[in-house]
């Protein structure tokens, strides 16, 4: 098992939402994989470790989100494209 170092490069995934589920504190993102890229020198974080496991079936995640206080829900509608680099969750194109 190898770990991974700064030095190495971290992906971008790239996601189109299918589907926004509440769970308790948690929106649930069902969410189809578009693309993964790759970024140079980013440091990997929990959260794209994450989002690279929870891939399931074909080319979909399902990502577990806190959203910040006053975050405009309407962001995350169905169709919308995210993306993930390390912590980070990019919305829209």
């Amino acid at each position: 098992m190898h770990k991974r170092t700064a030095s190495q490069d971290t992906p971008a995934t790239i996601a189109k939402i299918k589907d926004i589920k509440v769970n308790g504190n948690y929106y649930v993102l069902d969410a189809n994989i578009l693309e993964r890229q790759d970024t140079l020198n980013q440091r990997s974080h929990p959260f794209e470790e994450y989002f690279a496991k929870a891939i399931i079936g074909d080319n979909t995640a399902q990502i577990p989100l806190i959203l910040p206080d006053g975050f405009p829900i309407s962001d995350l509608m169905p169709g919308i494209r995210i993306k993930v680099i390390g912590k980070a969750l990019y919305i829209g194109d």
